[in-house]
């Protein structure tokens, strides 16, 4: 399902005041800059791997927008929604292009489900509240491998650097979730 499992790196949170500033972040005006600041790095991530990979300007030009306007978004509830534009047009710009379909040995061609030959979106239908968790596609089971590895990444960086990997500010506190790596 993409969680991770196990990441090894010793425990770097015993600055006390890191950790207070860290834990009110979602509460003061510093958390929101954050917050803006990691939003818009990666909508405009997003932005140049469209353009690198599909050539779509249009659908850059709108990532781009709404990476902008993260610059004007007041609260976090704004910020998730810019992110779940930009996601939609994201994701959205690799339906149907050749290169995001899987590819398999001829061999193999007959035994595989006509619907993992081509990618449709990040939903799956196996999973509540059509989220991108249990996916039953390939390219999307590839996609939630990447993310844990990148998830577990960005736990032993916050980590490193003496920060809580649990207290996020974009993704709500849920136990067992590490939201600072996640908005990370």
């Amino acid at each position: 399902d993409g969680s991770v499992q196990l990441a090894s790196s010793p425990r770097v949170t015993d600055a006390a005041r890191l950790r207070r500033t860290q834990a009110l972040a979602p509460f003061e005006p510093y958390g929101i800059d954050v917050a803006r600041w990691l939003m818009s790095r990666k909508l405009m991530g997003q932005g140049k791997l469209v353009r690198h990979r599909f050539g779509d300007e249009e659908t850059v030009e709108t990532i781009g927008n709404l990476a902008l306007a993260t610059e004007g978004a007041a609260t976090v509830d704004e910020l998730r929604q810019l992110e779940a534009s930009a996601a939609a047009l994201y994701f959205g710009s690799w339906s149907g292009r050749a290169e995001c379909a899987p590819s398999f040995a001829a061999k193999d061609r007959t035994r595989i489900p006509p619907h993992w030959s081509r990618y449709e979106g990040r939903r799956s239908v196996l999973a509540s509240a059509a989220s991108n968790r249990k996916a039953e596609r390939p390219v999307n089971a590839l996609l939630n491998y990447v993310y844990s590895l990148v998830e577990a990444e960005a736990i032993l960086a916050c980590q490193a650097v003496g920060l809580d990997p649990g207290l996020g500010i974009v993704h709500a506190d849920a136990k067992g979730r590490q939201s600072l790596a996640l908005d990370v």
